[in-house]
């Protein structure tokens, strides 16, 4: 069997007729996935208008023009904070914190070992170490593991606020405390969710977020620095402006710096955004009520994160765990066949971080460079995290629109449930 297929492979009509298969297989996955919002804001002819408007006037960087300076005003009054830097990037804002608080080589700042990869990189850049903390059933950093990772060399904590749900505050918070710790809150994913009706972000000594396409607030890229500390806000503008006291000819550097700062264009659309965000965030709510009112999944090997009753969540995702190996199947099956059936399901972030080879060979793969590993060679990323690889193996879930339905919400729970059962009743068979 196996030469008669290799023979028809080798055929030149057969090679055409698996291309034409496969074309017609992603032309339907990408017309069904259409029909399924994904988008976390939908721009219009008025925000067009209000870009527009801007590039004609001229004023493009942020100390000529006005919608910096109003957006960074809006955002830290949203967030009941004193101070607001707007950022081109996310990670930008995250390395800014990074710098704010002082962190030296061979300083340890623990981060959850499931995140997008930039909150590690963060720490990298100013030659601190990450020290990877497993996770729990709401996603996101354990407390308890922090309190396993902690020693003399230990300066900062940075729980992330991974798709929407937030981390257990009280008790990292109660942690850092202790043991004379700074907090930067990761909120890159968690734009308007709180804990104890306080905004995250507002909860440790620096806030970071990301503007970019995927973000409830997007600007294409883009981010905001956030704090009630006047020093470490004057720490981050230096270091957003290039290290420069005053922008005139001869004016001194006093610190290390780069080019962070966001344009005016991003600006005007990131006010336009904050001003319906709670709006958006209550759609985004909703849809998640009316998911776990019709999903139920008491007989189904899947769940999704736990949320602490002090959390009102911000669902920029919606992600489960799947049990594939108990159903038999690969979980790119599994997600080929929700897709064809018009839920535009795909994996997040595959590994843990230590997995990654820049901390598996504890050095830059491409210079060769092994700074800064080399000063904490105590710490090994040979490890086992036992949450986060199960969690690993067994993610999957959507974007979470705003423009998500009823309609859409239902099919998106028959989906699951039928698709589910139909492979437990396989493996059990």
């Amino acid at each position: 069997m196996k030469s008669i297929y290799n023979t028809l492979r080798d055929h030149a009509v057969f090679g055409r007729f698996v291309k034409a298969i496969r074309k017609i297989y992603y032309f339907l996955i990408n017309r069904r996935d259409k029909e399924f919002p994904t988008q976390p804001y939908v721009f219009s002819k008025n925000d067009a208008k209000k870009v527009y408007y801007v590039v004609l006037s001229g004023k493009l960087h942020h100390k000529s023009g006005t919608e910096v300076i109003s957006l960074e005003r809006e955002f830290a009054e949203y967030h009941g904070v004193s101070f607001a830097l707007a950022t081109n990037a996310g990670t930008s804002a995250l390395e800014m914190a990074i710098k704010s608080i002082g962190i030296h080589p061979g300083d340890e700042v623990i981060v959850p070992a499931y995140t997008f990869v930039a909150t590690a990189q963060a720490v990298i850049s100013r030659g601190g170490i990450p020290i990877f903390a497993d996770i729990d059933d709401t996603f996101t950093i354990s407390p308890d593991s922090i309190l396993k990772h902690i020693n003399k060399r230990t300066k900062a904590i940075i729980p992330v606020h991974i798709f929407g749900n937030v981390a257990d505050m009280d008790q990292i918070t109660k942690i850092a405390k202790r043991y004379k710790l700074f907090v930067i809150e990761d909120c890159c994913q968690a734009i308007g969710a709180s804990y104890r009706n306080k905004k995250v972000g507002a909860l440790g000594d620096i806030g970071c977020f990301s503007f970019n396409e995927k973000k409830a607030v997007t600007t294409g890229q883009g981010g905001m620095f956030i704090t009630a500390n006047k020093d470490l806000f004057t720490i981050a503008n230096l270091t957003r402006e290039t290290g420069q006291l005053r922008e005139t000819t001869g004016s001194d550097v006093v610190t290390t710096g780069n080019t962070y700062a966001m344009t005016e264009m991003q600006a005007v659309l990131a006010r336009s955004i904050l001003a319906q965000l709670d709006v958006l965030n209550l759609h985004r709510r909703r849809n998640y009520d009316c998911f776990v009112k019709l999903m139920d999944s008491q007989d189904l090997p899947i769940r999704w994160y736990r949320i602490l009753p002090e959390v009102s969540a911000s669902f920029s995702r919606l992600v489960f765990m799947i049990d594939f190996r108990s159903l038999g199947i690969s979980r790119n099956s599994f997600i080929d066949s929700i897709r064809l059936q018009g839920i535009p399901m795909k994996t997040f972030y595959p590994v843990p971080l230590y997995m990654y080879s820049l901390f598996k060979k504890r050095m830059d793969c491409l210079t060769k460079n092994r700074f800064p590993f080399t000063t904490n060679t105590h710490v090994c990323y040979a490890k086992h995290l036992p949450y986060v690889e199960l969690f690993c193996a067994q993610q999957a879930g959507i974007e979470f629109s705003p423009y998500l339905t009823d309609t859409h919400i239902s099919n998106l729970c028959r989906t699951l449930r039928t698709t589910l059962l139909s492979y437990v009743s396989r493996s059990s068979t």
